[in-house]
């Protein structure tokens, strides 16, 4: 091809990389021997013709995390929140993992927003406390409990100390709650972890049913005092 030419691998052109996965080359580049491509699913890259010819291009919108979450950045394994996020994404969707047992198997879900890592790094940089949560991640969680107990989302996740983290499970210890159907008191709990524990009906949930007045597994729920 000769230098500065656009004669070869024109915009509207169609290719496979290696996985099968089909892209379109959607604009030129300053560098003659780049292209700006567009996979079938929304994914956009520069890339050297090189990579074109020989189909080393990787979708990053393709769902490899347990065939329902993508990474979606170049990079994002080095990324600080990385292991935060693929720890979340496992906890709910890996049966294998340690703590799969209090969230996936529980319902506990990721939203379709945080499912893509890129979009989850945007989410997390512009909550309240990203940077101590940076400088020290030792001492942060990023929880949904407050706001939601069944779904990790951009609405409901929020960075909290792991002190108040620790003294949310705690206080779970120490409420004794009734569970209520058509008015009628059909079981009480020594506490709301015993009642998740006894029912598998999330402690979050049962703790926002006591606090609102909402249901929670088809139940309402009291505080006893």
């Amino acid at each position: 091809m000769k230098k500065g030419s656009k004669s070869h691998y024109l915009i509207n052109e169609c290719f496979e990389n290696d996985d099968g996965r089909k892209y379109e080359i959607i604009g030129y580049c300053k560098n003659v021997r780049r292209r700006l491509i567009r996979f079938e699913s929304g994914y956009e890259d520069e890339v050297l013709i090189s990579q074109i010819k020989h189909g080393k291009i990787k979708d990053l919108y393709q769902k490899t995390y347990y065939g329902i979450a993508c990474l979606g950045i170049k990079g994002g394994t080095n990324h600080l929140l990385y292991w935060r996020w693929f720890n979340m994404i496992s906890r709910c969707y890996n049966p294998k993992h340690s703590q799969y047992k209090f969230y996936g198997a529980k319902d506990v879900i990721v939203s379709d927003e945080l499912l893509n890592f890129k979009t989850y790094i945007e989410v997390v940089s512009n909550l309240e406390e990203y940077d101590n949560l940076i400088l020290y991640p030792d001492k942060y969680d990023i929880d949904k409990d407050i706001k939601s107990g069944k779904i990790y989302g951009k609405d409901t996740i929020k960075i909290i100390p792991k002190t108040l983290n620790a003294s949310i499970a705690h206080k779970n210890d120490r409420v004794v709650v009734d569970m209520i159907y058509n008015n009628n008191v059909i079981n009480s709990f020594a506490s709301i972890t015993e009642a998740e524990k006894i029912t598998n009906i999330h402690s979050a949930s049962i703790s926002r049913a006591v606090k609102t007045g909402i249901k929670a597994g088809g139940y309402n729920w009291r505080k006893v005092d």
